[in-house]
């Protein structure tokens, strides 16, 4: 018995939704064991860090790194290992550097779309991972470096973009002098002022790319105040 236009029209449509899942998945990429190239722009960013992985204002560390964020999200093909769901962001990845891999990329951050690497994608294990998708065993490819920061106008706007209602106890961790900026950016650096671990400090504001603005004051009553490198700060930690 021949088929009528419209139950052929019908056939047609369930057989396109039957194939569909097949082509969605021939586009997802695997993980870990497949390199890809990807363009994106480089952000700074700070997450919570230890002990409790929740707040950098209540006494965990902040754990500032690199993240590129792509265009349109990765699809991921999920194995044993990893799961991977609509309602996670998969357009922002951090990436697992080494100090040459920072040093390297630092050049490129903010800069608009003009940064590509390669490298294999791995899922978020343990609570410094923070992002569904990780970037690992990263290579640059290509990239435009970043414009002249205007110290200036960063530092106005930093200012207005006030993220604590008001002061908070700061602790200097890490090794080596921490040197104020007059902006939050690797090259607004006054050079002259610093302090050390094991300096107190009062906090007056954060930035989201891994910055904060603190006012410190010497043994003979010399107050200096500018943005140094959240990294090394522990606010409201023991």
């Amino acid at each position: 018995m021949p088929f009528s236009p419209r139950r052929c029209a019908l056939l047609a449509l369930v057989a396109s939704l039957l194939q569909l899942p097949v082509a969605q998945a021939a586009d997802c990429h695997v993980f870990e064991t497949e390199t890809l190239t990807l363009t994106g722009t480089l952000y700074p960013d700070t997450f919570p860090g230890a002990p409790g992985f929740e707040d950098v204002t209540q006494g965990d560390e902040a754990e500032v790194g690199f993240y590129l964020a792509l265009p349109e999200p990765l699809c991921m093909t999920p194995n044993d290992e990893f799961e991977v769901s609509s309602d996670q962001r998969l357009d922002y990845l951090q990436l697992i550097l080494d100090q040459k891999g920072y040093d390297q990329l630092r050049p490129y951050l903010l800069s608009e779309g003009k940064l590509t690497v390669k490298g294999s994608i791995t899922g978020a294990l343990t609570g410094h991972h923070h992002t569904p998708l990780l970037l690992q065993d990263v290579e640059f490819v290509s990239g435009t470096p970043t414009e002249p920061v205007d110290c200036e106008l960063l530092a106005e706007n930093a200012s207005l973009d006030e993220r604590l209602p008001s002061p908070l106890p700061g602790k200097i961790t890490g090794e080596g002098r921490l040197y104020f900026h007059t902006a939050p950016n690797e090259s607004c650096g006054e050079n002259k002022a610093y302090i050390v671990p094991g300096d107190v400090v009062s906090v007056t504001n954060i930035h989201s790319f891994g910055w904060a603005n603190v006012t410190y004051t010497s043994k003979k009553g010399t107050e200096f105040s500018g943005w140094v490198k959240q990294g090394q700060v522990l606010i409201n930690g023991e």
